[in-house]
């Protein structure tokens, strides 16, 4: 192969041309798809402790049906993906958002209730071990994040400990029952030394110290390559004259709109902004719709039952824990009144409940010196008031949903059954139950969002191959 003939190794990853150092890298994206796809096929021996892609299913799997769950991004779409020709093999995006930290914590909190074995603990660490690594070849955050590996590398960064660290347990580790191990264990060798030397290099001779490690991937030739097949009448094999044509009309013209089956990550909570701008339905005129407060509320959504207790099983009451001190973050933005902060904040900094294991393990707790990190914790009262307006959220919405105001419907039912929140005044009181209430639809609607486009990708792609065949 070219790297051979070349004498690149992970040993010295890069080659000499006129004299000048050219350093090669494998595409990232395409190395943590091959190891999420060598996975569910072969156990892995990582860091002396086998790692298995069952416990990965089984935390998905229970996690599925919840409504609060513990990893929302992930779903059927990310552990399903053996089908033969499925175009969800080659999305990145299913395969970092399966290996990410929010997994390896929901695997933590179902180990912790006893969901998962003590034997899960190895696949947990190796996801997040995993995470951090494409994180490191993945930043482009400009300001040095402390609780990630998302920003510039540089020499001095904690970049380097870790992809140190990470070389020596990726050389020792290895599939189980592969009678030859995958190219992609000796890919990230590779990669994580030459981005090393690489480091060294720009900070040495070109006093480039820190590098966004996320415009080194082929995504940018890709893209072209696809534009180029675009002008030629999706040509998947376009010649030398028409990828001439193809480089010379992108060098007067800006890149033209990708297909929208190609891999890229969509951002699917575009959808609630353009909601509103939305015409009627044939079934309900303009002139129909409500105008005042009394025409919005509905008499059900009055009626639900509020004071009776939100059931949730143990995980929804970790997700529903950690979504109300989400909710509390956004109030406090801005709103910094003491008296809000002594009723609504749970002063305790300390794990008490089981309910708040979600919480912990997301704080990065080793970092900050505290178990719960930043985050905000509910209140007791503040907890109670949720879990009332959750149960009439749950109750009013679902039925009610294709209805126009149904937010100001909810709010207002919200509103009428002058639930204790603890706020300083009826002001704040109303903007507390619109944040909650913005949020939940925001949620419900970005769930609805991706369980409907996630089944038909693979269709829509195999079906248009086809129709090139005939």
């Amino acid at each position: 192969s070219v790297i051979k003939n070349l004498g690149i190794t992970h040993e010295k990853p890069f080659f000499l041309f006129r004299n000048k150092k050219a350093f090669f890298m494998w595409d990232s994206p395409h190395l943590i798809k091959s190891i999420r796809n060598n996975l569910i096929n072969h156990d892995f021996l990582w860091q002396g402790s086998i790692v298995k892609w069952d416990f990965i299913v089984k935390t998905v799997n229970s996690d599925e049906p919840l409504r609060f769950r513990l990893a929302p991004k992930v779903n059927q779409k990310h552990i399903n993906i053996s089908k033969k020709g499925g175009f969800s093999k080659m999305k990145v995006k299913l395969a970092t958002q399966i290996l990410s930290r929010s997994v390896n914590v929901a695997m933590l909190v179902l180990q912790s209730m006893n969901l998962l074995p003590s034997t899960s603990l190895p696949t947990a660490q190796f996801v997040l071990d995993f995470n951090d690594l494409f994180d490191c070849f993945n930043s482009s955050k400009k300001s040095q994040d402390k609780l990630s590996y998302r920003f510039p590398m540089s020499p001095t960064s904690r970049h380097r400990q870790f992809l140190w660290k990470m070389l020596k347990d990726i050389a020792n580790s290895k599939f189980i029952g592969c009678s030859r191990q995958p190219d992609c264990l000796s890919g990230w060798m590779l990669n994580i030394r030459s981005l090393l030397y690489f480091s060294e290099f720009m900070a040495e001779n070109h006093e480039q110290r820190t590098i966004r490690t996320r415009l080194l991937n082929q995504d940018a030739l890709e893209n072209t390559f696809s534009v180029v097949r675009q002008q030629n009448g999706c040509s998947d094999h376009p010649t030398a004259q028409q990828l001439e044509t193809g480089l010379k009309a992108l060098s007067l013209s800006s890149l033209s709109k990708l297909p929208n089956n190609s891999n890229c990550e969509k951002d699917l909570e575009e959808a609630l902004v353009k909601l509103s701008t939305l015409p009627p339905t044939s079934l309900t005129k303009p002139d129909q719709l409500p105008t005042t407060d009394d025409d919005i509320i509905d008499h059900d959504i009055i009626e639900s039952p509020a004071g009776s207790m939100l059931q949730l099983n143990p995980t929804e009451e970790n997700a529903f824990y950690y979504s109300c001190g989400f909710i509390l973050r956004k109030f406090f933005e801005r709103r910094s009144c003491v008296e809000c902060k002594q009723a609504l904040l749970n002063e305790s900094r300390e794990l008490e409940q089981n309910h708040q294991l979600l919480a912990y393990f997301k704080a990065y707790s080793e970092e900050l010196s505290q178990e719960f990190g930043h985050l905000f914790l509910p209140s007791e009262q503040a907890l109670l008031a949720l879990r009332k307006q959750e149960r009439i959220f749950f109750h009013g919405f679902r039925p009610r949903c294709h209805k126009a105001g149904i937010g100001k419907a909810i709010q207002n039912a919200i509103g009428l059954h002058n639930i204790p929140i603890g706020t300083c005044c009826s002001v704040q009181n109303q903007r507390f139950i619109h944040l909650f209430v913005k949020y939940r639809i925001f949620w419900v609607v970005r769930s609805l969002n991706r369980c409907m486009e996630d089944p038909q990708s693979d269709q829509r792609f195999t079906l248009k191959k086809l129709f090139k065949l005939k």
